[in-house]
């Protein structure tokens, strides 16, 4: 984890760097396996910054245990339309006449529920961003990206299986999605049929191309890690007002939940989006095991509008994406279990499905599937073997997971950093709806206020787009 107030910059350790080049290499994303990530353009990758995503899951989602029961819908964090629905309210009520008095600012005062919208991804320094966008791949063309990653020799730790690589590749030394042979193009094809029997009803037809739902499937997985929604509560104590204007008050804020918007294949009900949404207690996360607090100071400025000053937060990046990616965005697509089937929740059980169906995660002969039906198709004389494919089948399922979470556990080395605060000379628009001079609203709809976030990895910093909403409980 992360320690913003520790001196210093942690190096990430080289073999994570000559992972996201070995990963980038293997997808064909034009990085040079031994290069320096930190030293390339830290343009975020396009996939990432896909953000356009519409959406639905295929499955009732189940909630997640460490998240209290949110009660009515009334009674949540009010989404757009209820939120203005209960500002033209309380602005239309009545307010009875009060004698004249000087004007003031409001106070910002009390507790109020924030959700702050996050792009974590865009941040990444390019090496790192390069990682997340060798999932995006895999996503979006299973058959021939997996296989190229199998046999690619410069991956970090891993000995491809050469007899079994000698069968897919017309040149195994330098594995190309183009240069399959014509038992590669089967395996291709099977894995990719195996990827489409897990799609929603949303992704179909099944038939890939430039005009059918699945060709979105990739930027719509990038989406779905690159717009990450926290729940958090503030609260100010004494209130900030014109008399404080001056000096300024302390708040502080904790941050409890993280949300993701699952939307595949331009499928979801924008009129109900909690049906797009799935969330995760922050307390129930690995790396993260507890709310993470902060504490800044706060000044009020005419408009009234307030400014909230610089401050870190101490979020652990790659447990939050690690997290994310196999709690929510890999089961949203392909399966949470609510469908009788084993859930997709993790990379490990992802390539298991990939290559042998989701009914063999319960037991495990995913891998022994996978063999018996390599074997069978290419009626193969000649040495493939269903023990040499399973072997090979086995240890890849192990080693792409743990070489993949070991990446994102780099950015949580220590020197990493993430800040936050308002943009200087760009404070947060305030309202007070019902004029009791206490400040209901930090933002609206329409306008969210906009935080200024950096993540700082490895000595490179990133701004992340963020936005921000607040209400008054």
């Amino acid at each position: 984890m992360m320690d913003a107030d520790r001196p210093g910059e942690a190096r990430v350790h080289r073999s994570h760097r000559h992972l996201a080049c070995a990963l980038a290499a293997a997808f064909a994303l034009g990085c040079q396996a031994g290069s320096d990530p930190s030293a390339r353009d830290d343009s975020p990758p396009d996939t990432l910054d896909a953000m356009s995503a519409p959406d639905t899951p295929h499955e009732a989602w189940p909630p997640d245990p460490g998240i209290p029961d949110p009660g009515p819908a009334d009674a949540r964090m009010p989404d757009a339309d209820s939120e203005l629905a209960m500002a033209d309210a309380l602005v239309d009520a009545p307010i009875p006449d009060a004698p004249d008095v000087p004007a003031t600012l409001p106070r910002i005062s009390g507790t109020y529920d924030v959700a702050s919208t996050f792009r974590l991804a865009s941040g990444l320094a390019h090496g790192y961003g390069l990682v997340l966008s060798a999932l995006i791949e895999l996503v979006a063309d299973p058959g021939r990206r997996l296989l190229t990653w199998w046999c690619d020799p410069s991956t970090a730790d891993w000995n491809p299986p050469e007899r079994f690589c000698a069968y897919l590749f017309q040149d195994p030394d330098h594995p190309s999605t183009r240069e399959l042979t014509p038992i590669g193009i089967l395996v291709a094809d099977l894995i990719d049929a195996r990827h489409l029997g897990m799609l929603p009803d949303a992704c179909m037809p099944w038939l890939p191309g430039p005009d059918t739902p699945t060709a979105t499937l990739g930027s719509d997985f990038g989406a779905v890690l690159n717009r990450l929604e926290f729940r958090a509560t503030m609260a100010c104590g004494t209130g900030a007002g014109d008399a404080e204007a001056a000096s300024g008050s302390a708040c502080d804020a904790t941050w409890h939940a993280v949300e993701a918007r699952l939307a595949f294949c331009g499928a979801c009900n924008l009129a109900a989006p909690a049906t797009c949404n799935a969330a995760l207690s922050l307390a129930t996360l690995p790396g993260i095991e507890a709310p993470i607090r902060t504490a800044f100071a706060v000044q009020m400025t005419p408009g009234p509008a307030l400014a909230i000053a610089d401050h870190p937060m101490d979020l652990p990046v790659g447990a939050l994406m690690a997290a994310v990616i196999d709690r929510l965005a890999l089961p949203g697509l392909f399966g949470t279990g609510q469908d009788g089937l084993p859930a997709v929740d993790g990379l490990d059980r992802y390539l298991g499905a990939l290559l042998g169906g989701r009914a063999c995660l319960n037991d495990g002969t995913c891998c022994t599937v996978f063999a018996e039906d390599v074997v069978a198709r290419a009626n193969a004389d000649d040495g493939l073997t269903r023990i040499g494919v399973e072997g090979s089948c086995d240890a890849m399922i192990q080693r792409i997971p743990e070489e993949f979470h070991d990446a994102l556990r780099a950015l949580d080395a220590p020197g990493t950093t993430f800040r936050l605060g308002t943009p200087a000379g760009e404070p947060c628009a305030l309202a007070d709806l019902d004029a009791d001079g206490t400040v209901d609203r930090m933002g609206s709809p329409a306008a969210p206020c906009a935080w200024n976030a950096v993540l700082t990895v490895d000595g490179h910093p990133g701004q992340v787009p963020a936005s921000f909403l607040g209400v008054r409980q």
